[in-house]
């Protein structure tokens, strides 16, 4: 059973709305524009905020989902392995040959199933980087950052430091680039144009 769960995670959390939201009512391939990535930000500028919040609400919705029955049906220490896959799944889609987005938002996902408290709290943190820095890049590997520390410290189960530490981890990887930028000082700050 947790290995069917395991699977159907990955898979649910694949499914690349951003890139089919934008399709269906702009006709939009959001992986030509900006950025190529199919996440709710580059969704933003290729097809606007309505299409972006809809799809940063399935995003959250399809790694939240998994990880609540996981939590209900075997355990709260497996439903943070199945939080780990809840954002592979979205970063390395089976459906776009394992490539994917950068999983921030299946990360606040993740922590909605996990505990409720967890998401509001690390949303306001990266909500507050943004309001300061302007970069939602730095805010989200800021953000990942404060999640692992947290885990590690704070939690009681046994498998949280696990996902705190590979959530980090894959989220500064798919953050390579913008890293680079930051230190060029050429990544772009919400508000403004490349």
């Amino acid at each position: 059973m947790k290995i069917g769960i395991i699977v159907f995670t990955f898979f649910l959390s694949g499914i690349p709305f951003g890139l089919i939201f934008s399709k269906v009512f702009k006709g939009v391939d959001v992986r030509k524009v900006g950025s190529g990535n199919i996440g709710a930000t580059n969704v933003l500028r290729a097809a606007g905020w309505k299409v972006a919040l809809l799809t940063a609400i399935f995003d959250v919705a399809k790694s939240a989902l998994p990880v609540i029955y996981a939590k209900g049906a075997i355990s709260p220490d497996f439903a943070y392995i199945v939080a780990i896959f809840a954002v592979m799944g979205h970063i390395f889609s089976p459906y776009l040959l394992f490539k994917g987005g950068k999983g921030v938002a299946c990360m606040f996902g993740a922590l909605l199933g996990l505990n409720v408290l967890y998401f509001f709290a690390f949303l306001a943190i990266f909500a507050l980087f943004i309001y300061i820095t302007r970069y939602v890049s730095l805010s989200s590997i800021l953000t990942s950052l404060l999640v692992f520390i947290y885990m590690g410290i704070f939690s009681r189960e046994k498998n949280a430091i696990l996902f705190g530490f590979v959530v980090f981890l894959l989220i500064v990887l798919r953050h390579s680039g913008n890293i680079k930028r930051l230190i060029k000082g050429t990544e772009p700050k919400i508000g403004s144009q490349k």
